[in-house]
């Protein structure tokens, strides 16, 4: 069988090698490909990566099939630690060969960094991973990596069971800012031997927890921070934060959860319960007519308390996470 000439092979470069414009359709491809799949407007964080892409400042591989790019991923270093943001390769050309071959060469861009020691990725448009084997050797450094399901999981807020403002355990609030630090240490406790802390490492220190926050509450890759309707529960004679919930929007009718946790010595009190139904309310009051989370599929109790406020799941794909590399 003859060879396929080198300029039939895709091709994978350095995206600080291109232009933003390069990548346009691309990006249009990809604005269809989250609003079919979740009703998620992708044009804030396009124009994000745009900028970034621009200023030579994005790291990540684009896949080039013709001299045209057909995929991208970009990428985040911190430390010891890169996270894939995205991966995202137009259907034409997306096959399992090619999904693995920009994903390999995205994580040894990645380990050109000589401190690097881990990789975590939750790329929720990849295609062809969920039907490779999990330890297969075809999948892209499988002895250092471990793959945790995740659910996404949605419910209409105007129909959602509402829930009383009063606790006698807790004073429940809207977000400050001021209470940023505190938040951060509320995460590493909350995360403290849970699953989730080896999905995001970052939560298991003060430091991450509080990097994950910023980023979380400025930039759009979970939607646009919304404010009102995110709340915290505060011990009534101290003030303690007990707990917290993170709203944003991903569209203008589409809310997000993106963050709600406790601590381990408040759970069980139905503050979680308060805090999910409060924000629920103050999405579907800001014209939502669908709410959105994630949850790790053996998180089995927090996945019980969205079940109870009509959540069903509507996708699965995987976190993946390389250590030791």
């Amino acid at each position: 069988m003859a060879a396929v000439p080198d300029y039939l092979r895709p091709e994978v470069v350095d995206l600080r090698r291109l232009t933003s414009a390069e990548l346009e359709p691309v990006f249009a491809e990809e604005h269809q490909c989250w609003w079919a799949e979740y009703e998620w407007d992708f044009e804030p964080v396009a124009d994000q990566l745009r900028r970034l892409i621009d200023s030579r400042q994005l790291v990540g591989c684009a896949l080039r099939v013709f001299g045209s790019v057909v995929g991208y991923t970009y990428c985040v270093l911190e430390e010891d630690k890169g996270m894939i943001g995205g991966l995202f390769i137009a259907a034409r050309y997306s096959t399992p060969d090619n999904e693995r071959l920009l994903l390999r060469e995205t994580i040894d861009l990645l380990r050109e960094n000589p401190f690097l020691h881990r990789v975590e990725s939750q790329m929720m448009l990849l295609r062809h991973a969920p039907s490779i084997p999990r330890f297969s050797a075809d999948f892209p450094y499988a002895r250092y990596v471990h793959t945790y399901d995740r659910l996404m999981m949605e419910v209409d807020p105007r129909i959602a069971p509402r829930v009383s403002w009063r606790n006698d355990r807790v004073l429940a609030d809207r977000w400050n800012d001021r209470l940023l630090e505190d938040a951060a240490r509320l995460i590493m406790h909350a995360y403290r031997g849970h699953v989730d802390g080896r999905i995001n490492d970052q939560y298991r220190s003060v430091g991450g927890s509080r990097r994950f926050l910023t980023n979380m509450l400025t930039f759009p890759g979970c939607g646009r921070f919304q404010p009102s309707s995110s709340r915290v529960a505060l011990e009534p004679i101290t003030g303690e934060l007990r707990g917290l919930v993170f709203a944003s929007l991903i569209s203008q009718h589409v809310g997000h959860i993106t963050q709600i946790c406790t601590l381990p010595a408040a759970r069980g009190q139905g503050v979680g319960r308060l805090l999910l139904g409060q924000a629920l309310e103050g999405l579907a009051e800001a014209g939502c007519q669908k709410v959105t989370l994630t949850v790790t599929a053996r998180n089995e109790a927090a996945i019980a308390l969205y079940q109870s406020f009509g959540f069903v799941p509507t996708r699965k794909f995987a976190a993946h996470v390389w250590e030791g590399l």
